[in-house]
C-alpha cells in the first residue's frame, strides 16, 4: 500500500516539476514572440526610437503617441502575463517624449525606478513586464 501511495506522489512531483520547467521555458522564449506595428514615418521633431533589448532586437521608429500592452489594439503588443491591455504609452510633447503608465497593475520602470509619468532621455532602460526598451533620442 505504502509502495502504491509513493508511486503516485512520485509522478505527480513529476508532472509538476515538467509544468515548471515549461513555464521557465515559455518566459524565456517570450521575446520572440513581440510584434511590432509602429508606423515607418516618425515625428520630424525627433528621429527618436525604441529598442528591444530581449532575444529579438528591433527598433521602432517613435510616432507621436505609441501604446504598449496586452490589447490588440496596442502599437506594441506584449504577450506577457505581468503585461496590462493597456499598461504605457509614449507620447511626445513638443520636442520631448513622455512616458506614462496606464495604471498598470504591475507598473512601469524607467531606470529601474517605478514611474507614473516621466521624461525621456537618450538611453533611458523602459520595462514593462518582462521585456526592457531603450529609449534612443534623435539627432
Amino acid at each position: 500500500m505504502i509502495n502504491l501511495v509513493l508511486f503516485i506522489f512520485k509522478f505527480i512531483f513529476l508532472f509538476f516539476l515538467y509544468l515548471f520547467i515549461l513555464m521557465i521555458a515559455k518566459n524565456i522564449f517570450k521575446d520572440s514572440r513581440i510584434t511590432y506595428e509602429v508606423e515607418e514615418e516618425a515625428s520630424p521633431l525627433l528621429q527618436a526610437k525604441l529598442v528591444s533589448l530581449g532575444r529579438v532586437n528591433k527598433e521602432s521608429p517613435l510616432p507621436d503617441l505609441l501604446v504598449i500592452g496586452r490589447s490588440e489594439n496596442a502599437d506594441i503588443k506584449l504577450e506577457d502575463d505581468f503585461v496590462s491591455y493597456n499598461h504605457a504609452k509614449i507620447v511626445q510633447e513638443g520636442s520631448h517624449y513622455y512616458l506614462e503608465d496606464l495604471e498598470s497593475t504591475n507598473g512601469t520602470l524607467v531606470n529601474n525606478k517605478k514611474v507614473k509619468r516621466a521624461k525621456l532621455r537618450d538611453g533611458d532602460i523602459i520595462a514593462i513586464g518582462g521585456n526592457s526598451f531603450k529609449f534612443v533620442a534623435g539627432n
